[in-house]
């Protein structure tokens, strides 16, 4: 995080000062190099060494990632698997085979181009939505050769029916 954006809760002028030497980000601040090294190479009467480790102390409290106890964890991991909503492909003899991809899971499907992994993969997603509709999904296409009309196709397949405008809406969402 740049460490303009942390301005009041640090001093303006000091953060002017340490991106004048270089140091624009809490990383910079806190891993690049000793607080005694900073505090030599900022410009004389800026502040004092112990206000520069109290500002160092206080970017690393403020840009840290809150702290969890084993306990609060395992009560979030008890609750997520009590919400658990397996994947499934709408496909019962797939599914039964597969007997459901795990959610909360980066899966992978691998093959050769045209061989319906992207079909595939559309169709979990699809059904999953459709399934728990209070859940979201991010599709990433990394080659740009994901097909409007195919997810249309299958979402007329799966009787998830959407009208002409929110057809639109679906295609220029995905396009």
């Amino acid at each position: 995080m740049r460490l303009a954006n942390l301005v009041p809760s640090i001093p303006g002028q000091l953060v002017a000062s340490l991106e004048a030497i270089g140091i624009r980000t809490e990383t910079e601040l806190l891993l690049s190099t000793s607080t005694l090294d900073i505090f030599r190479r900022l410009p004389p009467g800026i502040t004092t060494l112990q206000k520069l480790t109290e500002v160092v102390s206080l970017v690393a409290e403020l840009c840290a990632a809150p702290g969890l106890s084993a306990y609060e964890l395992l009560n979030l991991e008890e609750q997520a698997r009590k919400q658990h909503r397996p994947l499934c492909s709408g496909n019962e003899a797939l599914d039964g085979l597969l007997r459901g991809l795990p959610a909360r899971r980066v899966i992978e499907i691998s093959g050769d181009k045209g061989s319906g992994k992207s079909v595939l993969a559309l169709n979990i997603v699809i059904h999953h939505l459709a399934a728990y509709p209070d859940n979201n999904a991010v599709w990433i296409d990394t080659v740009g050769d994901f097909s409007a009309e195919i997810a249309i196709q299958i979402l007329n397949n799966k009787q998830v029916n959407l009208d002409h405008s929110d057809q639109k809406a679906f295609l220029h969402m995905v396009s």
